[in-house]
């Protein structure tokens, strides 16, 4: 990321190169207590929210994988002797 000259000295201003992520961005913006912004076609970082520009939300999608707990133990003595079921790895189809 670059810094950008403003005459200003309490605006700070950063234009992120093509290479760097989107949320790698939003996470140095936050840590320098910045928004990352937009005007439609153009995404920036900076210490303020200009007239006709948008604070861009940015959220990490990463699929977070939970831990798996197993219940069999739990019912197997309210169900004694039933066997338990299999965990079924496709999701079931409604009116199929």
């Amino acid at each position: 990321m670059l810094p950008v000259e403003v005459r200003d000295p309490t605006i700070r201003v950063i234009i992120p190169s093509e290479e760097d992520r989107l949320y790698d961005v939003a996470e140095r913006a936050l840590a320098d207590q910045m928004y990352v912004i937009h005007n439609g076609s153009t995404v920036l970082v900076c210490s303020i929210i200009p007239a006709g520009w948008k604070k861009l939300a940015v959220k990490d999608k990463t699929p977070k994988k939970l831990p798996q707990i197993n219940h069999s133990s739990a019912i197997g003595g309210v169900l004694s002797g039933v066997p338990v079921l299999p965990v079924l790895s496709a999701p079931l189809k409604i009116g199929a």
